[in-house]
């Protein structure tokens, strides 16, 4: 990662390189495949480990960076 954008607001992200995207911007609203989603789930830790709760869809970057991946 070179750069990063807050936003107070908001649920997306956008992964460039020097010139366009590298890959389409997800709609936060967009859940992902439920097998898919099922294999993400498990992987995110316990809101006590990283005080973010588990959120559908895409309320979590996490949960759509993984589906990327």
């Amino acid at each position: 990662v070179e750069g990063l954008m807050v936003s107070g607001h908001g649920c997306t992200f956008a992964l460039v390189d020097d010139a366009a995207l590298t890959h389409p911007i997800l709609d936060y609203e967009q859940e992902p495949p439920p097998e898919i989603a099922a294999q993400i789930d498990r992987r995110i830790p316990d809101f006590a480990e990283t005080f973010s709760p588990l959120l559908p869809l895409g309320f979590n970057y996490g949960r759509h960076m993984l589906w990327l991946k």
